[in-house]
């Protein structure tokens, strides 16, 4: 259900105060009208009567699908989310489940992800291991298939064997420019892949447009209430042991700079990039010299326990800890933020949004402070900028 005005009788949340208290944003938000579900309802297809049907994705080409496959294996968040929101199951296999921020859906009411299912496609000696294909057996495989290449360290025979023998592959790197293969790679938006996916998976447009409209109204709402001007910043991270810091392009194309697009940042390391790259490696003393106001940690919400550090102030003191780097401006004056995951699907490109604009905008989206996915939990319902149980209910298929 679609409301233009959302009648509450509790008090307004931060996002009704927001539209209405302050700059009104066009559209309406989408209201918890449905009650919550503590099971995934089985989503509806169009392809009850078994035809066969070709998706074409750029640059596989178009598969053909002699029935709706039900089950998957994938790489990418990005596709692990979006086979996860049209099948309501968790992929049979992907790479290190362990590291899949699925903590993303904790705050979500009856949304779960068992990260201990999933078979792990990445081999301990590196690349990927085609007999965890060939246990899993997947009707689909999400994964582009130069990211196989790239990432898996298979050769054009593997893919083939696997297609042959086990699934076809339908899926499209989406994250950035991939200049491994061409500075002209083709992307697919955020939510063109989960119309891709719908497409793959045969599922009516209804299950996902909720979805869609829901990330509409808070860009919408986000971008109506920053400045013109937007901040400048530092787009970095890095290894602290080392003493290793990495600049990266804030907004790249592809899904991995949507939340820095939607804010519209200016790059503080802007000319500094060697060679037409998209980022380079530096030392402390250089990052100085540039000395950003602000500063952004690329993929800062899986420091804590991916990378060994208890919360993300922990891995933030040890990054920057040293004279040098404790002189650092945004140092100094507190504004060392956390981005979202480095890649991401549907419901997590929420959640980034919304922990981004409560960093740099407290004022205006409500403070917060983020120290470990925990943190996403803590956020006050009333201060909260989409509304968590109408996602919960469309991912549980309660639309």
């Amino acid at each position: 259900m679609r409301d233009d005005l959302t009648i509450r009788d509790e008090p307004p949340t931060r996002r009704d105060t927001i539209k209405y208290g302050g700059a009104v944003v066009g559209g309406g938000l989408l209201a918890g009208c449905a009650g919550q579900s503590n099971s995934r309802s089985t989503p509806t297809r169009t392809n009850a009567g078994g035809e066969s049907y070709s998706v074409t994705m750029k640059p596989h080409g178009a598969t053909t699908f002699s029935e709706v496959p039900e089950t998957y294996a994938s790489r990418s968040p990005t596709w692990i989310e979006i086979g996860f929101l049209l099948t309501g199951e968790e992929p049979v296999a992907m790479e290190q489940p362990g590291r899949y921020p699925s903590y993303f859906y904790d705050p979500l009411p009856g949304v779960e992800f068992d990260t201990d299912r999933p078979l792990n496609i990445a081999s301990e000696s590196g690349g990927w291991g085609k007999e965890v294909f060939y246990e899993a057996d997947p009707d689909v495989a999400l994964i582009d298939p130069n990211v196989a290449k790239h990432y898996g360290k298979w050769e054009d025979d593997d893919i083939e064997e696997i297609e042959t023998n086990v699934s076809p592959f339908a899926g499209s790197f989406a994250r950035r420019p991939f200049p491994e293969y061409d500075e002209g790679y083709p992307f697919y938006s955020l939510y063109e892949c989960l119309e891709k996916g719908a497409e793959v998976f045969n599922v009516k447009q209804e299950l996902f447009e909720p979805l869609d409209t829901i990330y509409d109204d808070l860009i919408a709402l986000i971008q109506s209430n920053i400045p013109d001007e937007p901040p400048t910043i530092g787009y970095l991270n890095g290894i602290p042991s080392d003493d290793i810091y990495y600049i990266w392009k804030p907004g790249l194309p592809g899904v991995q700079g949507g939340v820095q697009r939607t804010f519209g940042f200016d790059d503080a390391f802007s000319g500094t990039y060697p060679n037409a790259k998209n980022s380079y490696q530096t030392d402390i003393e250089t990052l100085l010299e540039t000395d950003p106001d602000t500063i952004l940690i690329k993929s800062g919400v899986t420091v804590a326990g991916i990378l060994g550090y208890d919360s993300f102030p922990d891995y933030v003191n040890a990054l920057f800890d040293g004279e040098v780097g404790r002189e650092l401006t945004a140092v100094e004056e507190g504004r060392v933020h956390a981005g979202g995951p480095l890649v991401y699907g549907p419901v997590q490109s929420l959640f980034s949004h919304e922990i981004v604009a409560k960093q740099f905008y407290p004022e205006r989206f409500g403070e917060f402070s983020y120290e470990t996915p925990a943190s996403l939990n803590d956020i006050p319902e009333d201060e909260h900028l989409f509304d968590r149980q109408r996602v919960a209910d469309i991912i549980n298929g309660d639309i």
